[in-house]
């Protein structure tokens, strides 16, 4: 799930591209030897500030991440669908650790 909201980060800042990011996330300059360094800070700062609604981007709180439905089908070995309903995720914005390589 982590990855998920790693993720939705990533697509918010990639379609984003005429906008710049929210002024509370941090930001990295790429030609410091410390980047890496700085982009698992600013990565976990940032999703831990998706808890909150950003009003500036009309995104909504990611507490709870909400998905209506979902539907998983069978694949090659497995014969069994799953549907789910008002899925609810929680938690992840609560990230500890991020390791930028």
């Amino acid at each position: 799930m982590k990855l998920l909201m790693l993720f939705a980060v990533f697509c918010l800042v990639h379609s984003s591209n005429s906008l710049s990011l929210p002024s509370t996330f941090q930001r990295c300059d790429k030609r410091k030897s410390n980047f890496n360094d700085c982009l698992s800070s600013a990565i976990q700062n940032a999703v831990s500030q998706l808890s909150k609604p950003i009003k500036e981007y009309g995104l909504p709180s990611f507490e709870p991440f909400l998905i209506p439905a979902v539907t998983l089908n069978s694949g090659i070995n497995v014969s069994m669908d799953q549907k789910f309903t008002n899925y609810r995720i929680t938690g992840r914005t609560n990230i500890t650790s991020t390791k930028a390589t």
